[in-house]
């Protein structure tokens, strides 16, 4: 019986071959930043109200106007076959039958039109990063085509990096297992995103866009200034920095920099409905899990991925009815605490 994400990611390393999970679970060095996401959400308490009526408790919140089932969207990953030939059609399936958002990465081992589709009329948000302005700009006209709801640009990967080392001790390469959908010769060296190239961005595309991979309270300020509709505080996961800050851990500040001007989600160390409320309390619109989307089409395609989404939502209601907080937009400061600041 499957009843937390700690369960699917158990059943997860049993299943999946032996370099495909420590691709998945690893990070940059040493994973030290993949464990920091996780160590500080529990520095993190969350402190109840008493006397308030929680017979009845709602999820319910929008982002980007869209309105979703509850605060936890799908972070954009590729090359998902590694983890079930299903992919990111299962994935966009399990978000449409969760009520959520259903991501479309550039590294996609299935085409974003297939993904789309798949979606059946949930908001896909389409992640690229700059490959130049031809490849670029073809890929945005390609995302507005098939009726995307947003374009998620990542921009914590300022070039082609080295196989971690996990991989490079494995003797893996993802490429050589499965073929990436929107690039089948390889994709093209990844670009710095500069301040004018997001203008560019921003300035091209009629969709919304987000910029997922901020930490600095500056870099936020730019990214909106730029035109973002929206930041995702992330540090990949701890997959490109070892020495990253946790991405909870510089929330507030990013928030603060922000205040009304564009919508701040969470990315990283999402692992409980508790998470999710720290997060939100802390000032985040939603959180976006990455690993745990892995884990539950490791373990039942589609219906491990749906089964995921329901675990975190009923986390989080059961979190909320404790909290003394019956609508999740009414979460602020005032109900968590760092027990780690000085």
């Amino acid at each position: 019986m499957l009843l937390s994400l700690a369960d699917y990611a158990a059943d997860a390393a049993y299943l999946l071959d032996p370099d495909v999970a420590a691709f998945v679970e690893s990070g940059a060095g040493g994973s030290r930043a993949v464990r920091r996401n996780l160590e500080a959400f529990q520095r993190h308490v969350l402190i109840p109200r008493r006397f308030v009526d929680v017979s009845r408790i709602s999820t319910e919140t929008t982002v980007l106007g869209a309105v979703v089932s509850s605060p936890v969207l799908i972070a954009p990953t590729g090359l998902q076959q590694l983890a079930h030939p299903d992919g990111e059609v299962a994935t966009a399936r399990a978000a449409a039958r969760a009520g959520t958002v259903a991501p479309a990465a550039v590294l996609a081992t299935h085409p974003l039109e297939r993904i789309v589709e798949a979606a059946a009329g949930a908001p896909v948000w389409f992640q690229l990063y700059d490959y130049g302005r031809a490849h670029t700009e073809g890929l945005l006209e390609r995302a507005e085509a098939a009726g995307c709801a947003a374009v998620c640009v990542t921009i914590d990967v300022p070039r082609r990096a080295r196989m971690r080392e996990h991989d490079r001790r494995n003797g893996f390469r993802p490429s050589s297992r499965v073929q990436l959908a929107h690039f089948p010769d390889g994709a093209p060296e990844v670009r710095p995103v500069l301040r004018a190239t997001l203008e560019w961005i921003c300035a091209t595309t009629s969709l919304p866009v987000v910029v997922k991979g901020v930490l600095r309270a500056d870099d936020a300020a730019t990214a909106v200034e730029a035109g973002a509709s929206g930041v995702v505080v992330s540090n990949h996961g701890g997959r490109e920095s070892g020495s990253a800050p946790a991405a909870v851990d510089v929330l507030p500040e990013v928030v603060d920099a922000i205040g009304a001007r564009a919508e701040v989600y969470l990315d990283g160390g999402v692992r409980t409905g508790d998470d999710v409320a720290k997060a939100l309390a802390l000032g985040a619109r939603a959180v976006m899990i990455g690993r745990p989307t892995w884990w539950g089409l490791a373990v039942a395609g589609e219906d491990g991925v749906a089964d995921v989404l329901s675990i975190l939502r009923e986390e989080l209601v059961e979190t909320l009815a404790q909290l003394g907080c019956p609508d999740v937009r009414a979460l602020d400061r005032g109900y968590v605490r760092n027990e780690g600041a000085r």
